[in-house]
């Protein structure tokens, strides 16, 4: 009996050996897994809890800094202690900037009161002396899947604009700028209504070595011998580091972001002295499309006219018995209130402008309406000295 049972736990031990090996092998695999599964986890855990203290150490920063002018503080440009009469005993590159963002704020302030001192007046001329019918066109909605969309208007020009701009390429930046404007715009503005520009073409213009009103002609020596002065005087400028001072409408419903200069920064003044200077041929100051040194905009959306809409507690429509058209005064008080939140949500917003464009646009306002135009990119660097 004993031989029978040591006979075939002989034969059958080496049947269960592999059995064995493999729930052994089997539990150290499930043992990696856990273990693996156990590290992932904790490191999830580790970046959530970081954003989690990220996201709420900004809420706090956000809320101590709830106003504008303490954001704007916190960035360095305290206009509190700014005196008033810097401008005129401006002699060190401190009193400089403090002139060019004094000099600045009276602009913003002045370009914030065009709405309420001129009221809103769509539909006629937009910027530069051109017209909405002269930039664009609301094609019609067709059908129920082809929603009222507006078109721009490309003119091919004979002599390209030649334009020196500073463009917006910090991403995150931009879009923010873009999504809050669009979100806040269409709570009482139709799609068709509004053209906002390519978020990844905003910028601002500093000088025109040639415009469409006061073209002058230039060979490929010519813009050869430009682009070479305009990437000089990039290598002259630090980057301009600024901060969102407000959002502006004005009468002809363009929305501006306007900029302030922080401490220390490439300065849009001298960038646009030195360009004079750098470029000789181009149109006097007088001809010059942007005629104040120390501005800095960037245009964000165009509205036109005609409005198709408005939400109900705006009160924005009424009916004259052909059809619903806008209350222009209803629509100009809701489009105040709009720039004031906009401006609340988004002031103390910071970027950086480290690239200088000299852009060849054949089309008139390639870059604000996705026209044809040339590049050519020079980055903005410190002066050694610094």
């Amino acid at each position: 009996m004993q031989h029978r049972v040591a006979y075939r736990l002989a034969h059958i031990q080496p049947e269960l050996l592999p059995i064995t090996e493999a729930r052994k092998a089997k539990g150290t695999i499930n043992l990696r897994t856990v273990q693996w599964v156990s590290a992932v986890l904790a490191v999830l855990v580790m970046l959530s809890l970081g954003y989690s203290y990220h996201w709420h150490h900004q809420f706090h920063k956000k809320h101590q800094l709830s106003n504008c002018p303490a954001r704007l503080a916190a960035a360095g440009l305290d206009f509190n202690a700014l005196s008033a009469d810097t401008s005129k005993f401006a002699t060190s590159g401190r009193d400089l900037d403090h002139a060019h963002a004094t000099r600045r704020r009276a602009l913003y302030d002045h370009m914030a009161g065009d709405l309420k001192h001129h009221g809103l007046q769509l539909g006629g001329v937009i910027t530069q002396r051109l017209t909405q019918a002269d930039l664009f066109e609301v094609v019609p909605a067709k059908g129920k899947w082809h929603k009222a969309h507006i078109k721009p208007k490309l003119h091919h020009l004979q002599t390209p604009v030649r334009a020196v701009v500073l463009p917006l390429l910090q991403h995150e930046a931009a879009l923010q700028l873009h999504t809050a404007v669009r979100h806040a715009l269409q709570q009482i503005l139709a799609d068709e209504s509004i053209w906002y520009q390519d978020p990844t073409l905003m910028h601002a213009t500093m000088y025109h070595a040639s415009d469409y009103k006061d073209p002058v002609p230039a060979d490929q020596h010519l813009v050869a011998t430009e682009v070479a002065a305009v990437a000089g005087v990039a290598s002259r400028i630090c980057p301009v580091q600024a901060a969102l001072d407000r959002l502006v409408i004005t009468s002809t419903g363009v929305l501006v972001a306007c900029w302030q200069v922080l401490p220390r920064s490439g300065d849009p003044a001298t960038l646009r002295a030195q360009l004079k200077s750098a470029l000789p041929h181009a149109p006097p100051p007088e001809q010059q499309v942007v005629q104040d040194n120390a501005v800095f905009h960037i245009t964000v959306a165009r509205l036109l006219a005609p409005a198709q809409h408005a939400l109900p507690d705006h009160g924005a429509i009424t009916s004259n018995g052909a059809g619903q058209v806008w209350d222009t005064k209803l629509l100009q008080q809701a489009l105040q209130e709009v720039m004031e939140d906009l401006s609340d949500e988004l002031c103390g917003l910071i970027a950086e402008f480290d690239e200088l464009w000299y852009v060849e646009e054949q089309d008139l306002l390639a870059l604000g309406l996705g026209g044809s135009y040339v590049k050519h990119a020079s980055a903005l660097h410190c002066p050694l000295s610094l």
